[in-house]
């Protein structure tokens, strides 16, 4: 079952087929479910939670070493900490407003894509009246 995909609209459509041929409902309703956009969703959901999580940069970076290297190292970063610290709090912020950004621009366009769907049953109703 690994690596096997799942064709979901083949699935609906020979169930459709089956409750026509049994004639089990007069009215067969239409489940139209487009999944491609819905995994893209939940793609998207997963892409934005993972650029929240890795927005923030630390600047202490763990060394490893012998403890000459180690030792070295320390006083190289107590040195220069006055110019990273600066930069790396200024690129946290930056991050955090680009994911800020991609959140509301992801909602912003599910709350289009609903109210466009509400125009368009709106206006189907509009004609049959």
């Amino acid at each position: 079952m690994i690596g096997k995909t799942i064709d979901i609209k083949s699935i609906l459509n020979d169930i459709r087929l089956e409750i026509k041929e049994r004639k089990l409902v007069n009215d067969i309703h239409d489940f139209n479910i487009n999944f491609d956009q819905w995994f893209s969703q939940l793609h998207q959901r997963n892409v934005l939670e993972d650029l929240g999580r890795l927005s923030r940069i630390n600047p202490h970076k763990i060394i490893k070493g012998n403890k000459v290297v180690v030792f070295i190292k320390k006083i190289i970063r107590k040195i220069i900490k006055f110019y990273i610290v600066p930069i790396v709090t200024d690129q946290n912020a930056f991050n955090h407003l680009v994911v800020y950004v991609f959140e509301r621009n992801f909602e912003m366009e599910l709350l289009i894509k609903s109210l466009y769907e509400k125009i368009i049953n709106l206006e189907k109703n509009s004609k049959e009246k």
